[in-house]
C-alpha cells in the first residue's frame, strides 16, 4: 500500500480527532472537563498526536526538501513531538483535584479542620472556573456533613449532581442526611416527605453507583428495604 492509500485513511481520522479535541476543550472551558469529557480529551489528544507523527513520517520527504537544507535525523525529531504530545494533552486537561487550594483543603478535612476546609473550598468556588466543579461542591458538601451543618452540606450535593461528572457519591450522603433529618424531633410533621427524599436519593446513588463501591451499594440497599417498609406502614 503506497503513501497515497494511507493518507486516504489517515487524513479523516486525523479531521474527526482534531474536532472531538476541539470539542472536549469547550467543554472543559464552560467548567465540565471532569469525568468521562476529561477523559476523552486525555486519550484523544494522545491518538490525535499519534496520527499526526505518522502523518509526519508519511510526508517526511516532502517536509525535508521544502523545510530543511541540512540532514536532520527524522527519528530524533520523531521522539521528541512524542515526548510533547504525550505530555500535553494531560497538562492541558489540568484536573483540578491538582489544584493546591483543593489539596489543602483535603489535607484539612483529614485532620478534622472543617471550618479550614470549608474556607478552602468556599476560597476556591469564588474563582468562576471552579463555581461549576462538581469535586470542589462535592468535598465542600463533606466538610458541611462531617461539622454537622446539614442543611449547607445538602446544597453543595445538589449542586454536584446537576454537573457534568458530578460524583454519585453525593447521592449516598443525601439518603443519610435526609434520613437523620427525619428522625428529628421537630420534623416529624415531615417525617414521611424527609423518608421519600432518602429513599429517591438512595435508588439515584444506585443507578450512579461505581459497580466496584460494592459495600456501599449494599448499604444503600439495606437503607431502601428499610425505607420501603417504613414508607409503606403509614
Amino acid at each position: 500500500m503506497n503513501t497515497f492509500v494511507w493518507l486516504k485513511f489517515l487524513n479523516p481520522l486525523l479531521g474527526i480527532s482534531f474536532l472531538v479535541q476541539a470539542v472536549t476543550v469547550a467543554l472543559m472551558l464552560s467548567g465540565h472537563g471532569r469525568g468521562l469529557v476529561g477523559e476523552i480529551h486525555v486519550m484523544n489528544g494522545i491518538i490525535f498526536i499519534l496520527l499526526g507523527l505518522i502523518h509526519l513520517l508519511l510526508n517526511w520527504g516532502w517536509v525535508k526538501a521544502n523545510f530543511f537544507k541540512k540532514k536532520i535525523n527524522p527519528e530524533k525529531i520523531v521522539l521528541v513531538l512524542l515526548a510533547f504530545g504525550l505530555l500535553f494533552p494531560a497538562r492541558s486537561y489540568a484536573d483540578d483535584d491538582d489544584h493546591g487550594a483543593f489539596r489543602q483543603g483535603i489535607e484539612q478535612m483529614k485532620s478534622g479542620n472543617y471550618d479550614g476546609a470549608i474556607n478552602t473550598f468556599n476560597g476556591m468556588l469564588n474563582d468562576e472556573k471552579y463555581q461549576q466543579n462538581p469535586s470542589v461542591h462535592f468535598h465542600l458538601g463533606m466538610a458541611y456533613y462531617n461539622s454537622g451543618r446539614y442543611d449547607q452540606a445538602l446544597e453543595q450535593f445538589k449542586l454536584t449532581q446537576g454537573y457534568n461528572g458530578g460524583k454519585s457519591m453525593s447521592y449516598y450522603f443525601c439518603g443519610l442526611i435526609y434520613e437523620a433529618k427525619a428522625l428529628e424531633p421537630g420534623n416529624r410533621s415531615q417525617s414521611r416527605d424527609l423518608k421519600q427524599k432518602a429513599l429517591d436519593s438512595w435508588m439515584s446513588f444506585l443507578r450512579n453507583a461505581d459497580p466496584e463501591r460494592k459495600e456501599r451499594i449494599e448499604v444503600a440497599r439495606k437503607h431502601i428495604d428499610t425505607l420501603k417498609g417504613d414508607l409503606n406502614e403509614k
